[in-house]
């Protein structure tokens, strides 16, 4: 059975925000997805910007360029479940 993985969310106050922040990462190199704030956290839009746990420290040069402000970043233990699109 695969395990589920950690993940950290970049919580931004604008779905514009994210999707910038994203380009910006990605641009940098840094593997990055664009995805909804995990259930129970409080963020403006809803819009976040998903970092695997390993690629924080590379991504925080980026995220502190960035010309707005981040909300924060939070890790959520088991938030990515490899199985989550198996349906038998």
């Amino acid at each position: 059975m695969l395990q589920a993985k950690d993940a950290c969310y970049v919580l931004v106050r604008t779905s514009t925000e994210g999707f910038d922040l994203y380009q910006r990462l990605v641009d940098a190199g840094v593997p990055a997805r664009v995805a909804p704030a995990s259930h129970g956290m409080q963020a403006c839009c809803g819009t976040s910007v998903l970092l695997d746990p390993e690629v924080v420290d590379a991504a925080r040069p980026v995220i502190e360029a960035a010309p707005y402000p981040i909300e924060r970043i939070v890790r959520v233990a088991g938030a990515i479940n490899p199985a989550r699109d198996t349906y038998c």
